[in-house]
């Protein structure tokens, strides 16, 4: 049996959005936003890079697609903010830990905890209870950036969980 190759991914997206990390109007950001939901991963992962490494001032275009209907981009879109240390959009991030979709969830909390965020210690102690794993991951890792201290009764919880037990060593 002859494994497929990949299909590279299409050239036009790559430059486009490639000239986006430098680009300051607004179709271009938009463009690139779109981009994070793109069905191939490579293409998502060139709109993530290009939106992190633009010098521009495109935090209110971010800001706005933590509403878009597509989770990628309400993911994606946190991630972005918290790596181009945007801590004025933290307080946009935090709806995002109620977000129906886990890997927002997920992805919000890292963002908050990247922040360091000490006004979402409230929402992160409560995702230390949810019931999707990567978001307890992803909470604890929020409650290790923040220095929170975790209550035995959860501490005791999470520590059923293997992963989880490591982490917890480095949280009083």
């Amino acid at each position: 049996m002859v494994k497929a190759q990949p299909q590279e991914p299409d050239p036009s997206k790559v430059e486009r959005l490639r000239n986006a990390a430098d680009a300051s109007d607004r179709a271009q950001i938009a463009y690139a936003i779109s981009m994070l939901d793109d069905a191939d991963i490579r293409v998502r992962g060139e709109a993530f890079c290009s939106l992190i490494l633009n010098r521009n001032k495109i935090a209110d275009h971010l800001k706005a697609a933590l509403s878009h209907p597509s989770s990628n981009i309400r993911s994606f879109c946190a991630l972005v903010l918290a790596n181009r240390g945007d801590s004025e959009a933290a307080p946009r991030i935090v709806p995002l830990v109620e977000d129906s979709n886990p890997a927002v969830r997920s992805c919000a909390l890292g963002s908050l905890g990247r922040l360091r965020y000490s006004d979402a210690a409230r929402s992160i102690r409560v995702c230390l209870s949810d019931d999707n794993p990567e978001v307890q991951r992803s909470a604890l890792k929020a409650a290790l950036d923040l220095d929170l201290e975790i209550s035995g009764p959860v501490r005791r919880r999470l520590s059923a969980d293997p992963s989880l037990r490591a982490m917890l060593a480095g949280i009083r």
